[in-house]
């Protein structure tokens, strides 16, 4: 499957965001020209990034690089 493009609107000066979800969204796999820091702050699942597939949990910090694509698959219980 071939990711998505997730384009991300910023307004004209912004150097960055901060958005906080709280359940998951854009819950696809996909990609956007952006870094992204995401802060796991509750929950637990496995992560897509890349070629790499591994297990995440509440208090975890990944960095995504621009134009690398991810997923994250809540489990939900």
């Amino acid at each position: 499957m071939r990711p998505q493009l997730l384009k991300i609107s910023q307004g004209p000066g912004h150097s960055f965001s901060v958005r906080q979800d709280l359940y998951p969204i854009n819950n696809r796999w996909h990609y956007h020209g952006e870094v992204e820091l995401i802060h796991i702050k509750k929950g637990d699942g496995t992560q897509f990034v890349g070629d790499n597939l591994s297990r995440f949990k509440s208090g975890d910090v990944v960095i995504i690089g621009s134009k690398l694509p991810y997923y994250w698959l809540f489990a939900y219980t």
